[in-house]
């Protein structure tokens, strides 16, 4: 049986699988073929567009879940899109037009965002002063008191308006009471009432006398002198003649 048949059909396969290849067999691409790597991808892509839209997209999604899994794909959060783990492509893709037009428009919708949040939190804080004056005020007045305006700056240094300067939640402290020395007694200071160019006066109180002021330092001095003086003084002091009628003798 003659071989030769045979050994034709194996040495054209050969032939076959290694076209790609120049003829000293180096391994090197000769000129104007593509490698198995180009081949797979554009055998792939085939693939993808004979499948429907929704198998193509199942598909992708499948393989980006799997190559996020095996950290081979990065995710751009701005541009909401899965790159490949290589540095070239990653970097081609920092690179694009793409990518900083989504990286200015989010900025620009974080900044717009800030903006609306400073503005609500300032309206909040400004709804809270004012709700706190209503409150000092109800509490140091009285229910139903009017409630002073809110503090508002209508030029520089000049402010309408606001709560009295005290602490927070604390009520204004009591005027002091006026401080007289020890034996003293305390006298009322006078009012007097102003009507346009005329001064009322408040009606007079009647002046208090000596001896009804009574203080406790002169009453202790006379109980001291009752207590030195001899007893026969006092009952001679305290009987004269005119009290039992008898007329004084020469």
């Amino acid at each position: 049986m003659d071989s030769a048949p045979v050994a034709a059909p194996s040495a054209a396969a050969s032939t076959d699988q290694h076209s790609h290849l120049n003829g000293s067999g180096n391994g090197a691409l000769s000129a104007g073929q593509l490698s198995e790597a180009e081949i797979k991808r554009i055998r792939q892509r085939r693939r993808l567009a004979s499948k429907t839209p929704e198998q193509r997209r199942k598909l992708l999604q499948y393989q980006r879940r799997h190559n996020e899994k095996d950290e081979r794909l990065y995710y751009c959060d701005y541009c909401d899109l899965f790159v490949s783990s290589r540095h070239r492509a990653w970097m081609t893709h920092v690179r694009s037009a793409r990518h900083m037009d989504a990286f200015q428009s989010y900025y620009d919708l974080v900044a717009h965002a800030e903006s609306v949040w400073m503005t609500e939190i300032n309206r909040e804080v400004e709804l809270a002063r004012s709700r706190e004056v209503h409150r000092l005020q109800q509490r140091s007045a009285g229910m139903g008191a009017a409630t002073p305006l809110a503090a508002q700056c209508i030029a520089p240094g000049i402010v309408v308006g606001g709560a009295p300067a005290i602490a927070p939640g604390r009520l204004p402290p009591p005027p002091p009471l006026p401080h007289t020395p020890h034996g003293e007694a305390q006298v009322s200071r006078p009012v007097t009432i102003r009507v346009g160019s005329q001064t009322i006066l408040p009606p007079a109180a009647p002046a208090a006398s000596s001896a009804a002021v009574a203080t406790p330092s002169t009453d202790a001095e006379r109980r001291r002198k009752s207590a030195n003086e001899p007893p026969a003084v006092h009952a001679m002091n305290s009987e004269t003649p005119h009290q039992h009628g008898d007329a004084p003798r020469c």
